[in-house]
């Protein structure tokens, strides 16, 4: 063990019931290993600390964690930090389009009143960067008038 050095696991298969088995190195391999986990680490954990969570680099960062020669706990333990890095991107990203159908909604309703108010039978409201989802949602508001709304794509 001496002369091993350093030692990692890099992977852990089932080969069949009751059957594992382990790829691992040992030596400068295994220092090389160790020190791609911890870079993959320390890069997780500047995206983690920044105020705005970047959905790009949070993808090439996966990406990059799975194609890696790193310990086999290290890139476990990467996995779950990531996949709950993406449940909080989707959640804020739900939040903000919750707050884009409201404000939709508002527009609508204001618009249909001051059509209503002065005597017209429909109004127009433009909107830009809604999804197609999020659109239906707006929809659903109870008008006085006919309500056509234009609206661009959130992707273009």
């Amino acid at each position: 063990t001496s002369e091993a050095s350093a030692f990692a696991i890099l992977e852990e298969k089932a080969i069949a019931k009751g059957v594992r088995r382990i790829t691992a190195v040992t030596g400068e391999a295994a220092q090389e290993a160790l020190g791609e986990g911890k870079r993959l680490a320390d890069s997780l954990a500047k995206i983690e600390a920044a105020k705005s969570l970047d959905e790009a680099a949070t993808a090439a960062l996966s990406k990059e964690v799975d194609a890696a020669l790193m310990p086999a706990v290290a890139k476990s333990e990467l996995r779950g930090r990531l996949d709950k890095l993406r449940k909080k991107m989707k959640k804020k990203q739900r939040g903000a389009a919750k707050e884009v159908v409201e404000a939709l909604k508002a527009q609508i309703a204001d618009s249909a009143k001051e059509a209503a108010a002065q005597g017209a039978k429909h109004c127009l409201v433009q909107a830009e960067d809604v999804d197609a989802k999020a659109l239906q949602q707006a929809l659903q508001v109870p008008a006085e008038v006919a309500v056509l709304v234009l609206a661009t794509g959130a992707e273009g």
